[in-house]
């Protein structure tokens, strides 16, 4: 299992770098250019994960685990529509293993020195 959730961590953080890499320009007035990939037509990929080992009173040892990768389109310049899957579980005392899916909007408004918040 700890072998099955290191491959699946490593090609999301290589989704991620992968994505990163297509980035255009946007002309946002005469005297500053902002580069970002939050442009119509552009992904983004990226997710997260967490792994926790803890040994309650009773000496026995319990795991939980988690993965959760998300994808966003842009399908207009700023405005995204994607998704994020989760995949948790627990080994130990209480065993169980679940998942979820998600939908996810996010409106991403530009700063200068291409820094982008959002609202999501």
């Amino acid at each position: 299992m700890k072998s099955i959730l290191m491959v699946i961590v490593l090609l999301t953080a290589g989704l991620s770098f992968a994505a990163s890499e297509n980035v255009s320009s946007l002309k946002m007035d005469s005297d500053s250019e902002v580069s970002a990939n939050i442009l119509k037509g552009h992904m983004q990929v990226g997710g997260g994960f967490n792994y926790r080992q803890s040994s309650p009173s009773n000496g026995e040892l319990n795991s939980n685990y988690g993965i959760y990768p998300q994808v966003e389109y842009f399908v207009i310049d700023h405005l995204s529509l994607g998704g994020t899957l989760n995949f948790f579980g627990q080994n130990g005392s209480t065993t169980y293993t679940g998942y979820g899916i998600g939908p996810s909007l996010s409106y991403y408004f530009y700063q200068r020195n291409s820094i982008a918040t959002y609202v999501g």
